[in-house]
Parts: C-alpha cells; structure tokens; sequence
C-alpha cells in the first residue's frame, strides 16, 4: 500500500487518468443505470388463480380449491398456503421457502405447475385451464391513466386507441385495460314463445352450438391429387345468431332464435363497475419492461396520452411511480449541492484555498466513481437506492478533511509539499482505514437482515460500503496528490475568533482529563439513561408509515345489494372526497364490486363491496397528514347502520400486511366461525390499546335458493338431476 501511495503521489499523468477516466464511466454508468421506483426483489409467492363460473363459494371450494390443495400440499419447498374461495372464482396463494436459492425457486414452480396440470377432473364448467403465476414486484402497474366520459362508446373508442398507441413504446411491456370488457351476444329468451315452439332451453344451446362450427371433415381422394374438405360455418357478424334456425319441416316453415328471443350485442358482465374522478369511467394500467429507466418511461407515456387524447379530453394520471424517484432524485442533488457548498465555505475558513477545494471535490467524485460499479452489484436508482446515497452523502468526506488537516500540518512545520503528504498518509493509514472499517462493519448487519425486509434494503449497505471505500482510496491515492502540487503553502496564521475557541477547548480538556473518573461515570450515567429512555418511549417500526399519499376506503353493504346499490353508496362517498381542497387531492377512483387494492383486477367477486382509492398530493405540498384527511373524511360521512366502511393506508416497504394477521384453521364451518366470533370479541376490547380497523376474510356470501328435488318424479317423466342444474344454469347463468 505504501508503494502504491508513493507512486500516485509522484505521478501527476496516472492521478489525472484515473481520476478522469472514473468521472467519465462514473457519468456514462449514470445515464444508463435504470431509474425506478420500488427495488425489484424475489418475493417467492405463487399464486393459482381458476374461475368457475356461477358457483357459490362452498361450489368453488369442494369442487376446485381442495383438488388443487391436495394434489400441492405434499410438495417441498413450500412454506405454507392459502385460499380464498369466492362466488366464480378460486385463488390459491403459495409462499415458498424463502431459504431456496433463485434455481430451487424457479424448479419449485415448474413442479407446482406441472401438480395443476394432472388435476383432470375440475367441473366442466371450467372451461380455462388454472392460472399459476410468480408474483413479482416488477408486474407492479408504474402508472395509471384514468379516463371518464358521459359517453361510454367515446370512452370504449379512446381508451383503445390510447392502449395501442401506448403498446408501441418501446420501454412498456403491456397495458391492462380496466373497465373495458370484450362484447358478447346476449339472448333473452321469451318463455312463452319458446313454450309455443315446444323448444327448451337446452335444444336452444345446442342449436346455435352446431350451427357455429369450423371443421375438417377428412380428405378427398382423386385423379388430380388430394384434398381436405372443410366445413367453414362460424358467424362472421356476431349478430347472425339470431337468424339461427331451431326447427323447420318439408312445408318451409321455420323457428327462427329471433321469434322466441331478443339478440343484442353487449359488454361481457365482469360483475364490477369503474368510476374515476366522481365519473363512469375506464382505466389504464401500464407496466414497464424489466430494466426499463421508469422516468423515462411514464415521460413517454404522458406525451403519447398527451397525443392521443388532446387536451380538452378529461382524464388524469394516478399511482405514479416516478413520483418518489424523481423527488429523492432532486433531494440528493440538491442536499449534494448545498453540502459540497457548505463544506466548501467551512474548509476555506480553516485550510488553504487548494485544500479546501479539493477536499469538497471529494464528495461529487466518490458519488460518480461509485456509480461505475453499481451495475456490477444489480444497484438502480430506486426510491431504497437514493435513501442509501442520501445517508452516506454527510459522512463521505471525513476521511478526506482529517488527512487534508494533517498534510497542511506538516506543511506548516516547514516538510516539503510531497514530504508532508507523505507523512500525512503514512501517519492516518491504519486509524482511518480502522474508522472506516468500523462504519462499514455496521452497515454489513443489514446484509444479514434476511427474508422480504432484507432483499428490500439491501442497496443501502451496499451502497454505503461502495462509497466508503472509494472515499478512502480517494484519500490515499489521489488527494495527498492535488494538494501536494506546486509550492509550499507555509504556516497560516490562525484567525482570533479561532484562537479563543481552541483555548476554551483545551482549558475543558484538561479539566475533564483531571476529573476523568468523574466524567466518565457521568457519560456511563448519560448512556445507561439514554437506553432506559429509548426502551420506554422508543418505538421500533421497520418501514416508518410518514409521508402517506395513498388510502382506500372500503365499503361493505348487506349482501342484498347488487352494483347499482353500491355504487350510490359510492357516489355518497365521493362527494365528500371531491370537497377536498385541490392543493391536497390529486385524484381518486372507485372500484365497485371487491375489495383488492390491485390496479389491474378486471372482476368483481361480491356486488356489495367497493373500494375507493384516493390519491393526495404529495406530503410536503400540503398542511395536513393523510391521517387528518381521513379523520375529516370519516366526521362527515354518515354511513347507514346496514352499510360498513373502513379506511386503509396504502403501506410503504415490501410487506404490504396488516401490523398483525391471526390465522385460522379447522374443517368444521361451525367451530371455525365460533373462534372467528371470540377472537374479534377479544380484539374488541382491546381498542384503548391502539386495536383498530378489526376486519377478517371470511365473508358472508349471497343468500342461497336451494332446490330439493323429487328423485322420483324425476324418473318418471324421464329427466335427471344434470338435466334440471343444466336448465336453470342456462336461464340464469
């Protein structure tokens, strides 16, 4: 190490090359390393989705869920799961082992999928195959563009315009459209007209089934060769449907599917309804490719949307993702800017002009020269990345003013400049290098942090770390160097002001050296109160909950309610929100039909649910906290006693849970409802200790009609059980 510092020190050609060529890499590593907003992470999460169309919630259960369990619940690798299974649909969530390497991960799924695919017998009525997908943070939407109009054709006709306009961005990787549903042919069947044809539900279906048909019908041999036939029958025009001939005689007389039913084209029914801004209204949701610069992307976004829809088309931009990088983006310029500024005014009051500028040189250079070795590590630009750049920006430069100091003291003892640099280095060498060492070792315990928190955070020791390091080698290698050059600075007389000051300082030293018993009891005192304090009043919070920019509002009515009713409960609520002053509310949608806080959920699974999302400004350009915003809101809405709403906070980190999750589990309905009812009493009572928002996933579904049915009079006129389910699946399905 000597002999290296000895040669930078005489070498003015390799400083400047390796000082330069650093800040070149460390500028170009710069614009190319991605800008996001949440850290990509594994977070081992499998999740099997399988619709079953008009099942009830037991249905979906016996019928799909447990199958599906069993054929995955003897697998290695998993650390547990579970279900949900709601009116139409089931889904299965799946946490892996967290302790698997990213290879076991990837064998682990393939496994699982390969156990969904030998489950063969699911009800036919589920017609597409189980959906198994990894749960990744980058399938994270980076914004949403929220469109409404009074006029659904006009918003269907932009809202597709807009979405393939946005697929042509080279940085996005897809768009979700919210709110927007293919069209389908509904037929409403007059029973009467059908009783008159002597038709029933099910000939009708079978008609129009056989009706629409694309089929090879095998090959035809002859003197000029081969050839297939094909029976191409499929309806070019959706509506051809309702000239479908159900019965016709030698006479020419015809039923025709439009005599006994009215034929419209419509939206498919998603049971889910889309407000955006106290309007009907569709949403999209765009993802960015993996590695795409997330600035860059929603800039295109915006222009394009911009392009698209013109200015007077009312629409507005939520949940953008950028919005955090961008502002911790600013933060470290502007803090790195003042910093080097006001390190820059304190060192030229106390070291030589020389000094003093190439000791805050330090700190622009150690930030550029680390970001050459970012990509190396996987580091981007996240909102955790600039936290970690922003905690090591007020102690990068120490190093360098303790061995600036100590070369000018040599200077000012008469050592010629590279003599005294010389000196300098060789003397601090092992007490920074150890003080260095010491930082480094604290932040190393986060490497350690293991499970979901420690992917989530770990840029920020890795990236203090990098930045240590290269500030001590700037400090051995390539400042004694810039210092050293040229003349002998001599001794620089000290300002009066300054003089006093280290009078004081040393007359308060020798006191506290003749008193050290004394003092030092004093400071083991001070330590012991100030870990008392901290125990008692100290609270410990992994990912601090300040600065909210996001809460939901949920609402819940009687499960009577259909969309129509729930969402007049909705418009209720939205007027409250649309109130807010504008300098607080940025925007708001509503979702009318779950409870997800998914952006991209395209079904609703109970009519009398809702959710409202409401998107404020950000913290600092506003007087009040989210918290206060949600008390004002919750003070003047009035629900009705049939209707539930509860607030949520959009959570900050990567465990997105409530504070504490109680899991239940038993096969008996009975015993487990009697537990769900005595732990929510027990959670209760304890709301003055700062229980609140008591809510549990298992939820009452719609009221049931069951039909029992006479087994004998079946047979007797010659129909079964299938068909009669097979009729009333048709009439109201």
């Amino acid at each position: 190490m000597i002999t290296l510092i000895k040669y930078f020190l005489n070498n003015k050609i390799a400083v400047n090359v390796f000082v330069l060529g650093l800040f070149f890499l460390g500028l170009l590593s710069f614009n190319n390393i991605p800008k996001e907003g949440m850290p990509g992470i594994e977070l081992n999460q499998v999740q099997i989705t399988t619709t079953y169309p008009g099942a009830a919630p037991e249905d979906v259960e016996l019928n799909v869920t447990i199958p599906l369990e069993e054929e995955i619940s003897e697998m290695t690798g998993i650390d547990y799961v579970e279900s949900v299974s709601t009116d139409n649909m089931s889904s299965i969530f799946i946490q892996l082992d967290e302790s698997y390497s990213k290879r076991e991960i990837e064998e682990t799924i393939q496994e699982i999928r390969d156990a969904v695919d030998t489950v063969n017998d699911l009800p036919p009525e589920v017609e597409d195959a189980p959906l198994v997908q990894e749960l990744k943070t980058d399938d994270v939407p980076i914004i949403e563009i929220a469109l409404s109009d009074a006029d659904h054709e006009v918003l269907r006709s932009n809202a597709r315009k807009l979405e393939l306009a946005l697929e042509k961005i080279s940085l996005v990787s897809g768009v979700d459209k919210i709110g927007y549903f293919d069209s389908e042919i509904h037929i409403e069947v007059d029973p009467d007209a059908l009783n008159e044809a002597y038709f029933s539900f099910p000939e009708l279906a079978e008609s129009i089934r056989k009706r629409n048909i694309r089929s090879t019908s095998g090959t035809l041999e002859s003197y000029k060769g081969l050839k297939n036939i094909m029976i191409l029958n499929k309806f070019k025009d959706p509506l051809e449907v309702k000239d479908v001939i159900l019965r016709s005689n030698f006479n020419q007389k015809r039923v025709r599917l439009h005599q006994v039913a009215t034929v419209k084209l419509t939206e498919k029914d998603h049971k889910i309804k889309i407000r955006n801004n106290g309007e009907k209204g569709i949403s999209l949701v765009v993802k960015k490719k993996l590695g795409a610069d997330i600035i860059k992307t929603i800039k295109d976004i915006k222009i394009v949307t911009a392009d698209i829809l013109g200015e007077k088309y009312h629409y507005s931009f939520v949940n953008d993702q950028s919005k955090t990088t961008r502002m911790r983006l600013r933060l470290l310029f502007n803090n790195a800017l003042s910093g080097f500024v006001i390190v820059l005014i304190l060192l030229f009051l106390f070291l030589s002009k020389k000094a003093a500028f190439w000791t805050a040189f330090g700190i622009p250079f150690c930030f550029i020269a680390a970001f050459t070795v970012f990509p190396l590590f996987n580091i981007t630009f996240s909102a955790i990345a600039l936290a970690g750049l922003i905690v090591v920006l007020g102690i990068v430069v120490d190093d360098a003013i303790v061995v600036s100091d100590k070369i000018i003291f040599y200077q000012e003892r008469g050592l010629k400049p590279k003599e005294a640099a010389y000196s300098a280095v060789k003397d601090l060498i092992i007490p920074i290098t150890l003080s260095t060492f010491t930082t480094i070792i604290a932040y190393t315990t986060l490497l350690s942090l293991g499970g979901r928190p420690g992917k989530f955070v770990i840029a920020i020791p890795v990236i203090v770390i990098i930045i240590l390091i290269v500030s001590l080698i700037e400090s051995f290698l390539f400042l004694p160097h810039h210092i050293s050059s040229g003349r002998n600075l001599g001794k620089k007389e000290k300002p009066g002001w300054f003089l006093k000051l280290e009078n004081a300082y040393r007359r308060s030293l020798i006191i506290v050296l003749k008193k050290k018993v004394l003092f030092l009891g004093f400071a083991i005192v001070l330590l012991g109160a100030s870990v008392f304090s901290a125990k008692l009043f100290l609270k410990f919070r992994m990912f601090p909950q300040s600065a909210i920019e996001t809460f939901y509002i949920k609402v819940e009515g009687p499960n009577n309610y259909n969309l129509d009713m729930t969402e007049n409960v909705v418009k209720d609520i939205e007027k409250i929100i649309q109130k807010l002053p504008e300098h607080e509310l940025e925007s708001f949608t509503s979702r009318i039909g779950h409870h997800s806080m998914s952006k991209t959920k395209n079904h609703g699974d109970h009519e009398n649910w809702a959710i409202v999302n409401v998107f404020l400004t950000p913290d600092i350009s506003r007087n009040r906290t989210a918290a206060e915003i949600i008390s004002e809101v919750k003070k003047k809405y009035k629900s009705p006693k049939n209707i539930r709403v509860f607030f949520e906070t959009k959570k900050v980190g990567p465990i997105q849970d409530k504070p504490i999750t109680v899991h239940l589990s038993s096969n008996d309905d009975n015993n487990l409802n009697t537990a769900v009812k005595v732990i929510a009493s027990i959670l209760k009572d304890m709301k003055s200790m700062g229980v609140a928002d008591i809510d549990n996933s298992r939820k009452p579904g719609k009221e049931e009609l069951v039909i029992n049915l006479d087994q004998e009079k079946l047979a007797s006129i010659g129909i079964s059980t299938e068909d009669v389910a097979q009729v009333l699946r048709i009439a109201y399905e």
